[in-house]
C-alpha cells in the first residue's frame, strides 16, 4: 500500500515539474528508494522508462499547446521542457506521427 501512495505523490511531482529538469535520481532519493529499484518499479507500474515517460509527457503537453492556442513553437518547447528543437522534433514524431506545423495546421482544419 505504502508503494501505491508514493506512486501517486510522485506522479503528482512528474506532473507539477514535468517542465523541469526531473532525474531518475532526485525522484528515487525523494521517495527513499534505491535508483535501480525505483526505475524498475517505475517500468513496472507505468508501463515505460522514466525517461521515456518524461518525453511523452512534455509531448503531449505541447500536442497540447500546439493544439489549443498560437504560440510560437519555440516557446511551447521551452515551456515543456525541451531544451534541444531536434529533440522536440524526434518526439512529436514518435508519439504523433507529425511536425508541430503539420499538427497545428490540422487541428484549424479540424474546428
Amino acid at each position: 500500500m505504502q508503494t501505491y501512495i508514493n506512486s501517486i505523490k510522485i506522479m503528482d511531482y512528474i506532473n507539477k515539474n514535468f517542465s523541469e529538469d526531473i532525474s531518475l535520481e532526485t525522484l528515487a532519493e525523494r521517495s527513499f528508494y534505491n535508483p535501480s529499484y525505483f526505475s524498475r518499479i517505475f517500468k513496472e507500474r507505468f508501463g515505460m522508462g522514466f525517461k521515456t515517460y518524461i518525453v511523452k509527457l512534455r509531448t503531449d503537453k505541447a500536442a497540447e499547446l500546439l493544439k489549443t492556442t498560437n504560440m510560437p513553437i519555440k516557446d511551447i518547447l521551452i515551456k515543456c521542457g525541451f531544451n534541444d528543437k531536434n529533440a522536440f522534433y524526434r518526439a512529436l514524431e514518435r508519439w504523433y506521427n507529425t511536425t508541430p506545423s503539420k499538427l497545428r495546421e490540422l487541428q484549424i482544419t479540424e474546428e
